[in-house]
């Protein structure tokens, strides 16, 4: 199956084996060439993003500010070529299509950004708040669920998530860290039942864990991937279920999802 395939920005057609992987390759593929084929909405940002804002992106904990920007931006792009691929009803394989895309990218770009921006600030400001709360010396009883909350920030801010969890995903993942934020908040007055809220969240992930391993890294069926965010609303529905969840959700709803793999 022919693919555009992103090198490190330098972006090629090869022919890749399996479907799946030829379509997520090229619309990567895609996204960088868009990305290289117009003016970057840098300035723009730096013209509309309120103070607050620049500096609650300075809490990216990777460092570069830049390597952020990039990943908003290529979130924006990934957004509106698969909008512009969808009311179009194709995929986007020769130039008169993808010329068309690109206009259409350029047109909205600046707005997109500026909305993932926004977004995202808040839930690094977030990130940031909670991170500093986790510092210092803590009770023996609070331990293994600090562990817990830490090791789950990670899988929800680290370098490529922007583009990964994606636009339209952007609301959900600013709602996953409150709900780990309310988790850290709750911990100290009950720890108990933050530790059996944890064992069946475990139950959940392990069984997760033991499907994936069925599949090479690249093969994963999309809809097998999706468990992913599955589990981030079980998380809302265990430590924050105030904040509601997406859909009705439940270790068992999960669990059954998984036996069919």
């Amino acid at each position: 199956y022919p693919a555009l395939v992103n090198h490190n920005g330098r972006v090629d057609i090869e022919l890749i084996a399996e479907q799946e992987k030829a379509h997520a390759l090229h619309q990567q593929g895609l996204n960088r060439l868009l990305m290289l084929g117009m003016p970057s909405p840098v300035n723009y940002l730096e013209q509309k993003l309120p103070n607050k804002a620049k500096l609650g992106l300075y809490f990216n904990p990777f460092g570069q500010i830049k390597a952020l920007i990039d990943d908003c931006i290529l979130a924006g792009i990934d957004a509106l070529s698969h909008e512009f691929q969808a009311q179009h009803e194709l995929v986007i394989r020769d130039k008169e299509s993808f010329d068309r895309c690109l206009d259409h990218v350029r047109a909205n770009i600046n707005e997109s950004v500026l909305a993932i921006a926004q977004q995202v600030e808040t839930g690094l400001t977030l990130a940031h708040q909670c991170q500093k709360k986790m510092k210092g010396k803590v009770s023996l009883d609070m331990v293994a669920g600090l562990n817990h909350i830490k090791q789950h920030l990670g899988t929800l801010v680290y370098p490529g998530f922007v583009a990964e969890v994606g636009f339209a995903r952007l609301a959900d993942w600013n709602r996953y860290i409150k709900a780990l934020a309310r988790r850290l908040e709750k911990l100290p007055v009950d720890p108990n039942r933050d530790r059996l809220q944890q064992i069946t969240l475990d139950k959940v992930e392990q069984a997760y864990a033991a499907v994936l391993n069925k599949y090479h890294a690249d093969k994963v069926p999309a809809e097998l991937a999706e468990v992913r965010w599955m589990i981030e609303e079980l998380r809302v529905s265990l430590f924050a279920q105030q904040l509601g969840t997406a859909y009705p959700i439940s270790a068992k709803r999960v669990l059954s999802v998984l036996e069919a793999y």
